[in-house]
């Protein structure tokens, strides 16, 4: 699909702890706005709510999988009722199959999205359909402005990486077990489908949304990676490219 774009954004983007957001909602849209996009939505606080309470009363990972899934599709729903108030051409029902999500971002300008099955994240949801639909370069927006040398809510002394590769992505994060409802930039499955059809990726923050007005203003993506490895233009997030 020339010149789609996919997006991973953060359920607390939309979703934080003071309910559903959407004076965020609305300058998401303004920015998407003209594109053919898909938004494939996290469970974000909502979610971490919900699994905190099922942990102390139940250890099965399908459960608490499941919960995070539905909370997903909720947060989509969310979007698609704004997006559907403001003439945008999106989908009414939120797809709950890879084949579905495939052929509804055929049909619309704007899918929106949720999570699929247990053991992936909404990250690895992207990859699988960024790889079916030919996209090269994916857009992750998140409360994180980027990818640190170490979590950054954990360590004060961490620092952003500008621009990585896909060998350092997967020492950083392809190793271990996906956990329901972990929140980390991205998982182990998704590390894995980058890798494997070396998509580049865009990880940018969702307190303000410049990077990806930045992102969204380019057609081309690989002229704009490359000023951003020769620091042409302002960039505040992490581009991991090979």
């Amino acid at each position: 699909m020339t010149n789609s774009r996919l997006i991973a954004l953060g359920g607390s983007i939309i979703y934080p702890q003071s309910g559903p957001n959407g004076k965020v909602m609305k300058e998401y849209t303004d920015i998407i706005k003209g594109t053919k996009t898909g938004t494939i939505i996290g469970g974000g606080t909502p979610c971490r709510a919900r699994n905190e309470f099922l942990n102390q009363h139940t250890k099965n990972h399908t459960i608490l999988d499941w919960s995070g899934i539905y909370t997903t599709r909720a947060n989509a729903e969310l979007l698609i009722g704004y997006m559907d108030g403001q003439e945008m051409n999106v989908n009414i029902k939120v797809p709950d199959t890879l084949n579905e999500a495939i052929e509804t971002f055929k049909q619309y300008q704007y899918m929106v999205m949720g999570g699929l099955v247990p053991g992936q994240t909404t990250n690895a949801v992207l990859l699988q359909i960024a790889n079916a639909s030919d996209i090269k370069t994916v857009i992750n927006v998140s409360n994180v402005d980027g990818i640190y040398t170490a979590d950054p809510r954990k360590e004060p002394n961490a620092t952003r990486i500008p621009v990585m590769n896909h060998e350092r992505l997967t020492e950083m994060f392809g190793q271990g077990e996906s956990i329901p409802g972990q929140n980390v930039v991205i998982d182990q499955v998704a590390v894995k489908l980058a890798c494997e059809h070396n998509t580049t990726m865009f990880f940018i923050s969702g307190k303000d949304f410049n990077d990806l007005r930045t992102i969204m203003e380019h057609d081309n993506y690989d002229e704009l990676a490359q000023k951003i490895i020769n620091d042409e233009i302002k960039f505040s997030g992490t581009l991991v490219i090979n």
